[in-house]
Protein backbone atom coordinates (compact mmCIF):
# COMPACT_ATOMS: atom_id res chain seq x y z
CA UNK A 1 0.00 0.00 0.00
CA UNK A 2 1.53 3.29 -1.07
CA UNK A 3 0.30 6.65 0.09
CA UNK A 4 -3.00 7.46 -1.63
CA UNK A 5 -4.68 10.83 -2.09
CA UNK A 6 -7.47 9.65 0.23
CA UNK A 7 -5.13 8.69 3.07
CA UNK A 8 -3.12 11.89 2.65
CA UNK A 9 -6.42 13.76 2.81
CA UNK A 10 -7.34 12.15 6.13
CA UNK A 11 -3.92 13.10 7.48
CA UNK A 12 -4.26 16.71 6.29
CA UNK A 13 -7.82 16.87 7.69
CA UNK A 14 -6.61 15.70 11.11
CA UNK A 15 -3.98 18.44 11.20
CA UNK A 16 -6.31 21.14 9.87
CA UNK A 17 -8.88 20.34 12.58
CA UNK A 18 -6.37 20.46 15.45
CA UNK A 19 -6.16 23.74 17.40
CA UNK A 20 -2.49 23.29 18.36
CA UNK A 21 -1.57 22.68 14.72
CA UNK A 22 -3.47 25.74 13.53
CA UNK A 23 -1.72 27.90 16.13
CA UNK A 24 1.71 26.54 15.16
CA UNK A 25 1.33 26.52 11.38
CA UNK A 26 -0.88 29.39 10.30
CA UNK A 27 0.57 32.77 9.60
CA UNK A 28 -1.03 36.05 10.56
CA UNK A 29 -3.99 36.52 8.16
CA UNK A 30 -2.82 40.08 7.49
CA UNK A 31 0.24 38.64 5.72
CA UNK A 32 -2.07 36.93 3.23
CA UNK A 33 -3.97 40.17 2.65
CA UNK A 34 -1.07 42.60 2.34
CA UNK A 35 1.61 40.25 1.01
CA UNK A 36 -0.44 37.81 -1.08
CA UNK A 37 2.13 37.56 -3.89
CA UNK A 38 5.19 37.01 -1.71
CA UNK A 39 3.28 34.60 0.58
CA UNK A 40 2.18 32.54 -2.43
CA UNK A 41 5.75 32.48 -3.75
CA UNK A 42 7.10 31.39 -0.35
CA UNK A 43 4.48 28.64 -0.09
CA UNK A 44 5.09 27.44 -3.63
CA UNK A 45 8.87 27.27 -3.15
CA UNK A 46 8.59 25.60 0.26
CA UNK A 47 10.40 28.45 2.02
CA UNK A 48 7.51 29.99 3.98
CA UNK A 49 8.66 28.58 7.34
CA UNK A 50 12.25 29.66 6.72
CA UNK A 51 11.06 33.19 5.96
CA UNK A 52 8.98 33.25 9.17
CA UNK A 53 12.01 31.99 11.14
CA UNK A 54 14.11 34.80 9.65
CA UNK A 55 11.49 37.38 10.62
CA UNK A 56 11.40 36.03 14.17
CA UNK A 57 15.21 36.33 14.32
CA UNK A 58 15.04 39.92 13.07
CA UNK A 59 12.41 40.68 15.72
CA UNK A 60 14.82 39.39 18.36
CA UNK A 61 12.59 36.49 19.40
CA UNK A 62 14.05 34.04 21.91
CA UNK A 63 14.07 30.64 20.20
CA UNK A 64 14.01 28.90 23.59
CA UNK A 65 10.56 30.31 24.47
CA UNK A 66 7.61 27.96 24.04
CA UNK A 67 5.57 30.28 21.79
CA UNK A 68 8.52 30.55 19.40
CA UNK A 69 9.48 26.87 19.55
CA UNK A 70 5.95 25.84 18.54
CA UNK A 71 6.29 27.86 15.30
CA UNK A 72 9.63 26.47 14.09
CA UNK A 73 9.90 23.18 12.21
CA UNK A 74 10.35 21.05 15.33
CA UNK A 75 7.30 22.49 17.06
CA UNK A 76 5.18 22.06 13.94
CA UNK A 77 6.37 18.48 13.45
CA UNK A 78 5.57 17.62 17.08
CA UNK A 79 2.10 19.19 16.93
CA UNK A 80 1.19 17.53 13.64
CA UNK A 81 2.51 14.13 14.74
CA UNK A 82 0.33 14.36 17.86
CA UNK A 83 -2.75 15.31 15.84
CA UNK A 84 -2.23 12.46 13.37
CA UNK A 85 -1.65 9.99 16.21
CA UNK A 86 -4.87 11.14 17.93
CA UNK A 87 -6.83 10.77 14.68
CA UNK A 88 -6.15 7.01 14.60
CA UNK A 89 -5.96 6.73 10.82
CA UNK A 90 -5.94 2.96 10.09
CA UNK A 91 -3.40 3.14 7.24
CA UNK A 92 -0.86 4.89 9.49
CA UNK A 93 1.15 2.40 11.53
CA UNK A 94 3.27 4.98 13.37
CA UNK A 95 4.03 8.68 13.32
CA UNK A 96 6.88 10.74 14.77
CA UNK A 97 9.26 13.49 13.70
CA UNK A 98 12.26 13.07 11.45
CA UNK A 99 15.42 15.18 11.36
CA UNK A 100 17.64 15.90 8.38
CA UNK A 101 20.64 18.04 7.63
CA UNK A 102 20.95 19.17 4.04
CA UNK A 103 23.43 21.79 2.83
CA UNK A 104 24.21 22.60 6.47
CA UNK A 105 20.57 23.35 7.31
CA UNK A 106 18.83 21.30 9.98
CA UNK A 107 15.14 20.60 9.49
CA UNK A 108 12.39 18.53 11.07
CA UNK A 109 9.37 17.02 9.33
CA UNK A 110 6.47 14.76 10.25
CA UNK A 111 7.38 11.13 9.58
CA UNK A 112 4.75 8.49 8.85
CA UNK A 113 5.18 4.75 8.51
CA UNK A 114 2.27 3.10 6.78
CA UNK A 115 0.90 -0.39 7.44
CA UNK A 116 2.95 -1.73 4.50
CA UNK A 117 6.12 -0.18 6.02
CA UNK A 118 6.41 2.53 3.34
CA UNK A 119 7.59 5.84 4.84
CA UNK A 120 6.71 9.43 4.05
CA UNK A 121 7.41 12.93 5.30
CA UNK A 122 4.76 15.64 5.54
CA UNK A 123 6.27 19.11 5.83
CA UNK A 124 3.90 21.83 7.01
CA UNK A 125 6.76 24.18 7.95
CA UNK A 126 7.67 24.47 4.28
CA UNK A 127 4.31 25.96 3.28
CA UNK A 128 2.74 27.21 6.54
CA UNK A 129 -0.60 26.00 5.21
CA UNK A 130 -2.58 23.47 7.24
CA UNK A 131 -4.24 22.16 4.07
CA UNK A 132 -1.18 22.14 1.82
CA UNK A 133 1.95 20.50 3.26
CA UNK A 134 4.75 19.24 1.07
CA UNK A 135 4.67 15.43 0.81
CA UNK A 136 7.79 13.37 0.16
CA UNK A 137 8.97 9.82 0.12
CA UNK A 138 11.17 9.43 3.19
CA UNK A 139 14.48 8.88 1.36
CA UNK A 140 13.80 11.71 -1.09
CA UNK A 141 13.12 14.18 1.74
CA UNK A 142 16.33 13.17 3.51
CA UNK A 143 18.22 13.68 0.24
CA UNK A 144 16.80 17.22 0.01
CA UNK A 145 14.67 16.54 -3.06
CA UNK A 146 11.63 18.77 -3.48
CA UNK A 147 8.29 17.48 -2.24
CA UNK A 148 4.85 17.52 -3.82
CA UNK A 149 2.22 19.99 -2.66
CA UNK A 150 -0.83 18.23 -1.27
CA UNK A 151 -3.10 20.25 -3.58
CA UNK A 152 -1.44 18.59 -6.62
CA UNK A 153 -0.82 15.19 -5.01
CA UNK A 154 -2.45 12.13 -6.59
CA UNK A 155 -0.57 9.43 -4.68
CA UNK A 156 2.79 7.75 -4.47
CA UNK A 157 3.01 4.38 -6.22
Amino acid sequence: MSLSRETAGRIVDAVAADAACKRAIQTNPLFDVFFAGPMLALEFTGTAGSARNALMLLEGKDFSEDEVVEKICLGIALATANAIRKAGIPEVKSVATSHRENLGIHHEGTWLRMQDSSQYIFDWHATLRTRDPLLSIYDDWHAGKPGTHYFSFFGFD
